[in-house]
């Protein structure tokens, strides 16, 4: 339960005791935790739900937003029958720009990646962002993450920060409107009517295209911005004018 001191905070969970499979200290013991987060506003003796998300982060702005001092409380569930021993924290923020808000953890800073060449982190540790590149999502590496970082070692630097994320390509080069998969993020556009997007490609090598895809979770999607890599860093940035109706919009970057 907390009280809340600005109409806008962000949750954040990290800090999981669950490991990278090639992380010291990893065992198959300790899963990384499917999770639902819900938040709820206190009316007395009474809970009412504003809103829940699925990818270890929630934005607490429009339909979630809260009221200064007002109490809330946020319940996690665990999305599976079998017990959980992973621990983690729970960290609510508050942005410094309440008219600019940004996507959770952009710059994948988070959670902070080794040094080595075997950043594999399963997506239920990372805030945020979630891939669903395969169908299979029991698959192993295609549904984890695969970070660098500053030191180099994979062959490039960061664009800006101290990490990068290396986005793999779908099992299957068919892509419909309605069936957009690659590295996505969800975002409440219940009461906005235009995003501002900029990002930053580099490719380890010529023969890759990344794309960005916009629309509601459930398709159809439209293509943003499509560009060939190069083994230079590119900055890219638009607009997407948001659909009437369209309450929730995801951004997917496919490779």
């Amino acid at each position: 339960e907390f009280v809340a001191t600005s109409k806008v905070h962000v949750l954040e969970l990290g800090n999981f005791s669950a490991k990278a499979r090639y992380q010291p200290g990893y065992t198959p013991d300790v899963a990384a935790p499917s999770i639902t987060i819900t938040l709820y506003k206190v009316n007395g003796s009474s809970l009412e739900q504003l809103a829940c998300t699925y990818n270890n982060a929630m934005v607490m702005s429009y339909r979630a937003g809260v009221e200064p001092g007002t109490a809330y409380k946020v319940r996690m569930t665990l999305n599976d029958t079998a017990p959980n021993i992973s621990t983690f924290d729970v960290c609510i923020t508050t942005p410094q720009d309440l008219c600019n808000l940004d996507i959770v953890n952009g710059g994948f800073e988070r959670p902070e990646a080794n040094f080595g060449l075997a950043n594999f982190y399963p997506q239920n540790i990372v805030p945020g962002w979630r891939t669903n590149a395969i169908e299979d999502p029991t698959s192993s590496l295609y549904n984890e993450f695969f970070f660098g970082n500053a030191t180099g070692i994979d062959g490039y630097m960061p664009y800006e920060g101290g990490q990068v994320i290396q986005v793999l390509s779908p099992d299957s080069g068919v892509t419909t409107p309605d069936n957009v998969r690659g590295v996505y993020q969800d975002l409440d556009s219940s009461e906005i009517t235009q995003f501002k997007y900029s990002y930053a490609h580099a490719a380890r090598g010529n023969a890759t295209v990344l794309e960005l895809f916009a629309g509601p979770p459930s398709g159809p999607f439209v293509l943003l911005e499509e560009h060939p890599g190069t083994l230079l860093w590119n900055f890219y940035e638009g607009t997407y004018n948001v659909p009437a109706g369209q309450n929730v919009t995801r951004f997917v970057f496919r490779s």
